[in-house]
């Protein structure tokens, strides 16, 4: 294990690429699927196209048939790290929300991993990281109907003792904690975030420090029960009519089985990215966003120093 570094922490994905489905396209969709619309957001300098966790989604698309999968279209980048964060947040609200006009009888799941994992939480959270330069609303309460499972893999932003937060650690901060967790427990039932005991991103301040290979080992040990999560939504979304209970659930109280109780913490070690509709390009908010970049990047050149 290595020391864990401040903010300026590493965000590049560093894991071996998989190849389970056939990449995805990151043009909006012209048609309505029957099943489950996937969008992904993939991870750090990650090639354009869902990333790794393809391996998820075409999981799902296998299980639901009629399902559809689409990458969102943003940078991923490392050294402008934040702008592509609010690009990639702006991008897959307007991909929601176009898709939802499109077809407004829609379910759809959101799929993030490390860098697209933020994504996906500051769109249905907002972003509220205090150590981000940009802050954003949560997304219109009108897509609770149509948005059934959110998967998240390494995020970031991962506030510690969240109902919705799995994995073998549950009770530490992430990199870029969340501030404003109200904003995401309306989709509790709706979302799991996982994280592994001494990743760099999710876990930085593991007491043991981190442990640079844990970012990697999601897909191995998550993705049949990330499958069988949305599965389960997708289940439940055709059994009942999607109202707001007074737990923030569009499902009844106990409407989830198995895979929706959270999981006691475990006590092993580890085996392990605004709802604007165009890319955020505003000079100030650009100007916040390569500065922080300039720090990321120096601090990664301390690590490897």
């Amino acid at each position: 294990m290595v020391s864990a570094l401040p903010v300026a922490g590493l965000l590049v994905a560093a894991v071996a690429a998989q190849t389970v489905t056939p990449d995805a396209p990151i043009t909006a969709p012209t048609s309505c699927a029957s099943g489950v619309q996937i969008f992904v957001a993939r991870g750090s300098t990650e090639a354009p196209g869902m990333g790794k966790i393809r391996t998820v989604a075409g999981n799902v698309t296998a299980a639901i048939p009629g399902s559809a999968i689409t990458a969102v279209d943003y940078p991923a980048s490392f050294d402008d790290y934040a702008e592509s964060v609010m690009n990639g947040t702006a991008n897959l609200g307007k991909l929601v929300k176009d898709y939802v006009k499109l077809c407004p009888d829609s379910k759809i799941a959101l799929l993030g991993y490390s860098q697209g994992a933020q994504a996906v939480a500051d769109l249905i959270c907002g972003a509220s990281s205090e150590l981000m330069p940009v802050k954003s609303a949560d997304l219109d309460d009108i897509y609770d109907k149509n948005i059934i499972a959110m998967i998240l893999f390494g995020d970031p932003t991962r506030a510690a003792n969240q109902t919705f937060n799995y994995g073998t650690v549950t009770d530490r901060d992430g990199l870029f904690p969340r501030l404003k967790n109200d904003a995401c427990e309306p989709y509790s039932p709706r979302l799991r975030s996982w994280c592994d005991v001494a990743d760099r991103y999710c876990d930085p301040s593991a007491p043991g420090g981190i442990d640079t290979t844990v970012h990697g080992t999601y897909f191995n040990k998550y993705t049949q029960v990330a499958k069988d999560f949305v599965v389960e939504q997708w289940n439940l979304s055709q059994k009942y009519l999607p109202t707001r209970s007074s737990s923030g659930s569009v499902y009844p109280t106990g409407a989830t089985g198995t895979n929706g109780t959270r999981p006691l913490q475990s006590s092993s070690a580890p085996v392990p990215t605004s709802t604007s509709t165009t890319p955020v390009t505003a000079g100030a908010s650009k100007t916040g966003a390569a500065a922080f970049g300039a720090v990321v990047m120096a601090g990664v050149a301390a690590f490897l120093a």
